[in-house]
């Protein structure tokens, strides 16, 4: 017992973690780590480690504060703690079942996808011969809910989760959950208990997208260089959906098989695309894919149709236009200045351009004198 309590005295505060997750996925790694903070005072046996989990021993006194598993299991579920030994055999003494800290791990097993508005069906897998009793369902994560159960040949699902009145629980004890919200990501679980009162735990892990909508696509036309070849245009696509989870974008030359864009051309994460157009590339469209997992959406650009370098047939260009309109009404405007400035000099008393010339006409409409008016 001295021993016991010097051991308590030294190892302070120790505390159990699980990398990465306590939550990992299945076939991931997983390393469950005893963070040891020992006391200033001095001490020079080794401790030794045991870790633990629902009843059985994992590793028997190692130097090593870490447990590693390579891939987990939906199996390797369960409540994990430690022991700390003395290398001289005083161990460490047993901690009752309230003062041991227990560390679950969950691992999660098959990921299901689906998308907002829609129904998922989380099926409830058991191994072969198994005489299914009861039947639970739980949410995990975020929060720990009772969603379903089976119990004496009755199927409930009444209960008050965030799922009520979003939850069937099928003849094959499979459960549906929808119309799903945005906010119904999580972890899932089924415990299933067969006649003999074995049981079969199976963990689901479901992921709730939103759909994606149709992106917008602008275009941008670089200033010509010295070193643009002639008849080149040098544009920037430049594509963009509102912000949605898991979004990744992607291009497409349309009329092409196995178009890929090769990544210098490629900018902030695959959403602008640098082109270089000549002039056999008048009717290229592009198309910017955006996607999820759930989903997917597209918008489609023929860039050429921004570039100025060359005008469609029977029509003139914009830059043409201005090179005939400026100079005409340049001219016109002079015109009009000279008149202004000769009639200004013109007076009463003599003749002069400027006068204004009247017509008389005869009862019968015949024109009798044209001229300027009498003074």
């Amino acid at each position: 017992m001295e021993m016991y309590d010097l051991l308590l005295k030294l190892f302070l505060c120790p505390v159990l973690s699980a990398i990465p997750s306590p939550e990992p996925g299945e076939d991931s790694p997983l390393t469950l780590r005893c963070q040891k903070k020992l006391h200033p005072q001095k001490f020079t046996r080794q401790l030794l480690f045991s870790f633990h989990k629902n009843g059985h021993t994992l590793q028997n006194r190692s130097l090593h504060p870490e447990l590693s598993i390579p891939g987990v299991k939906e199996r390797d579920s369960g409540l994990y703690w430690y022991e700390v030994a003395l290398e001289d055999h005083w161990i460490q003494k047993q901690p009752s079942s309230g003062d041991r800290v227990l560390f679950p791990i969950a691992v999660i097993g098959a990921q299901v996808l689906s998308k907002v508005g829609d129904s998922v069906l989380l099926l409830a897998e058991h191994p072969p011969g198994f005489q299914v009793r009861e039947v639970i369902w739980r949410s995990l994560w975020p929060s720990e809910e009772l969603l379903a159960m089976f119990f004496r040949g009755s199927l409930e699902t009444l209960y008050h989760s965030r799922f009520l009145g979003r939850a069937q629980l099928h003849s094959n004890l499979s459960l549906e959950l929808g119309p799903l919200q945005s906010t119904d990501s999580g972890n899932f679980s089924v415990l299933m208990v067969d006649t003999g009162g074995q049981t079969w735990t199976q963990t689901l892990q479901l992921k709730v997208y939103d759909a994606v909508p149709r992106p917008t696509v602008q275009v941008f036309i670089a200033v010509a260089g010295d070193d643009q070849p002639l008849k080149t245009c040098q544009v920037f696509l430049s594509c963009w959906a509102p912000n949605i989870s898991d979004i990744t974008y992607s291009w497409r030359r349309e009329g092409t098989m196995g178009f890929g864009v090769e990544s210098h051309s490629l900018f902030t994460d695959g959403q602008v695309l640098s082109v270089s157009l000549g002039l056999g590339d008048k009717d290229v469209a592009y198309s910017c894919i955006v996607s999820n997992p759930v989903s997917w959406d597209l918008a489609t650009v023929t860039p050429w149709e921004s570039c100025h370098h060359e005008a469609a047939p029977g029509n003139a260009s914009y830059k043409d236009v201005l090179l005939v309109v400026v100079p005409i009404s340049l001219l016109l405007f002079l015109v009009g200045l000279f008149f202004a400035w000769h009639c200004g000099l013109c007076s009463g008393r003599g003749p002069c351009w400027c006068r204004t010339w009247v017509e008389e006409v005869d009862p019968r409409g015949r024109r009798v004198k044209a001229g300027p008016p009498s003074t």
